[in-house]
């Protein structure tokens, strides 16, 4: 399941670097295009499964742990690390299995929130989309910040 998911943690810090609007759009068109496979496998597999929930489960653990295999350093996740790892979660990794717009994205997303918070002490992340994090960015024009461009 999800073999080699661990390249996706290989691309962290450079997706992580200058995240401005226009870059996040770039990098989340490049993440899809490049690991897509890996999320579209997700689906299918949520799609195939008799026990959906279990079915999730095992995608979130899979996810972690192929996180844990590419970061892991003398036995555990450096505190740095786990900060990236949190922010590449919810800025790629959860809006990826959300776009792919299944029925089952949602529990997906939900599965792989409870896995973080169960294997990370103090870990309460939560998720969004990736329409509601891209328009989240501020749009910076003539040095001022604004809603430039948002529609209402």
């Amino acid at each position: 399941m999800l073999d080699n998911f661990s390249e996706v943690f290989g691309d962290m810090n450079p997706l992580l670097k200058r995240l401005k609007k226009k870059r996040y759009e770039e990098n989340m068109e490049w993440l899809r295009q490049t690991h897509g496979h890996y999320f579209k496998e997700m689906t299918e597999l949520m799609e195939q499964a008799q026990d959906k929930e279990k079915t999730a489960s095992d995608i979130a653990a899979a996810i972690l742990d192929a996180a844990e295999n590419k970061l892991k350093r003398w036995g555990r996740i450096p505190g740095y690390a786990e900060v990236n790892l949190t922010f590449f979660l919810i800025y790629y990794i959860f809006p990826a299995i959300l776009l792919e717009e299944s029925p089952h994205s949602t529990a997906l997303a939900d599965a792989l929130q409870e896995e973080v918070k169960r294997r990370f002490k103090n870990s309460n992340i939560r998720y969004a989309d990736y329409q509601t994090i891209h328009d989240g960015f501020n749009e910076k024009i003539l040095g001022l910040f604004g809603p430039f461009g948002k529609k209402e």
